[in-house]
């Protein structure tokens, strides 16, 4: 395979190109939570709506902002059952009136609320075995529709498949759309489904290394009811398969995919189909930038992916890659240490005044120490007042050779890193207020860790 190293190029001229002041917060401290996915949507203010789940005991929770606060529900508490789940995906959608609606592993399992409280519908696909992928999207009458893959060993073979769901006036349709056995094939690394204008479905699901020829198949619906499938960006030189597939239409109606592909060093693709068909190529190679994907189309043109790249300096970040009219750019989001992995799904929304929208969990320095966290480019929304109860005050902007900074009480140690990760400052902290003397760094971005989080502070000389 012929990587397109000239599109790689033009990337790289927009690189260290920093567009966005990002706003961090964790979103929930107890040990455990976000490690089995998560979702976001934002409703009509631009307010963040969330679930995630935690290992341990709570389950499913769904937290959204009120304007002034987060509002938490852990919403097996509420339905009266133990709601599980497995690494992989959840999904959730907003109805018209602001209720969410989310798809979950577990038969697979719909759970939508209502202005009398939760409800869930289980089992709905008696044949399936053990499901890590689900999406869920509604339609225009409110009906919810889902992807999902059903995997399970019968002592000689894997069995994958990759099915579709809906529910309208009559009750639940399922339908299987690919399936295949295999002795050795890593199979069942995501599916993404999305509607079209007129409610029909298009998926996109990931076969694993299962057949170089099958990489990545796409499977849509006609007016007549018959399924088309095919299979593309296929590499017959190797075992690369996808990862993490995103679908969504845009508004010229052409279908847009972002999937992570190749073995041990996973690459971050995009593509779309048109009148002509398939046309995909290379967003970025460096630090496997292909894992934990999410995908939202700004004003419905533009591409905005946020995921995880690691193995950079012995750093890894939620890193966001956006296109507009000058190509790709490339923005770190958040520093999540030097041996963690996110290990999961992550969500991206952007609301109608242009603001980002993240939800994702860090793993810091520890594959069992989770916690769910969430990022954001409106500094109004659940993270001033976050940042205000913990005392602390960082200049967004320094002109001269000192960083004055305000600290709460318990802080020991400030570091400085540059935007490649590497530590340029550190100081002992004794006070309340501090002083670092930054003269030795040249103009630039910088990032400040402080209580678990990463501040943005650019130097002027």
């Amino acid at each position: 395979m012929i990587k397109r190293y000239w599109n790689l190029f033009i990337f790289i001229t927009f690189l260290q190109v920093y567009s966005f002041n990002w706003h961090l917060v964790c979103i929930d401290t107890v040990r455990g939570s976000g490690a089995y996915g998560t979702d976001i949507e934002v409703d009509g203010s631009g307010y963040p709506h969330i679930i995630y789940k935690e290992i341990y005991d709570l389950g499913l929770i769904y937290c959204h902002w009120d304007g002034s606060q987060w509002i938490y529900e852990a919403v097996q508490e509420s339905l009266g059952v133990k709601i599980k789940g497995t690494s992989g995906s959840i999904s959730l959608e907003l109805d018209g009136l602001g209720y969410p609606h989310i798809g979950n592993t577990g038969g697979p399992a719909y759970i939508w609320k209502d202005s009398v409280g939760w409800h869930r519908e289980a089992g709905i696909d008696p044949g399936t075995h053990d499901i890590d992928w689900v999406s869920l999207r509604l339609d225009s009458k409110g009906y919810p529709h889902m992807a999902y893959n059903d995997k399970y060993y019968d002592g000689v073979y894997d069995n994958y498949a990759v099915k579709y769901c809906y529910k309208d006036e009559v009750g639940w349709h399922v339908q299987l759309i690919a399936s295949y056995s295999n002795t050795t094939a890593n199979g069942g690394y995501g599916v993404s489904l999305v509607l079209d204008s007129l409610d029909l479905p298009h998926i996109i699901y990931s076969w694993g290394d299962y057949d170089p020829a099958l990489t990545i198949g796409y499977a849509y619906k006609d007016t007549s009811g018959i399924w088309h499938k095919e299979y593309f960006d296929y590499d017959y030189t190797g075992y690369y398969w996808a990862h993490y597939p995103n679908v969504e239409i845009d508004d010229s109606g052409r279908v847009v995919v972002v999937y992570g592909f190749g073995s041990a060093d996973i690459d971050l693709r995009w593509g779309y189909r048109d009148s002509s068909g398939w046309h995909c190529e290379y967003v970025d190679t460096v630090g496997r930038p292909g894992q934990e994907l999410g995908m939202f189309l700004k004003e419905g043109i533009w591409p905005y992916i946020v995921g995880e790249t690691f193995g950079i300096g012995d750093s890894n970040w939620v890193y966001l890659h956006w296109q507009d009219s000058l190509g790709w750019h490339k923005e770190r989001v958040d520093y999540i240490g030097s041996t963690s992995q996110l290990q999961t799904s992550i969500g991206i929304v952007i609301d109608r005044y242009g603001y980002i929208h993240i939800s994702y969990r860090r793993s810091l320095e520890g594959s069992d120490d989770d916690r769910m966290w969430y990022a954001t480019t409106n500094g109004l929304i659940g993270v001033e007042e976050e940042f205000k109860k913990q005392g602390i005050d960082v200049p967004s902007v320094v002109c001269g050779s000192v960083l004055r900074l305000r600290v709460p009480e318990g802080i020991e140690r400030i570091r400085m890193y540059d935007i490649a990760g590497r530590e340029v400052e550190w100081m002992s902290v004794d006070s309340e207020r501090v002083f670092m003397d930054v003269s030795s760094l040249t103009s630039g971005v910088y990032f400040l860790r402080l209580s678990g989080r990463i501040y943005r502070v650019t130097i002027i000389r």
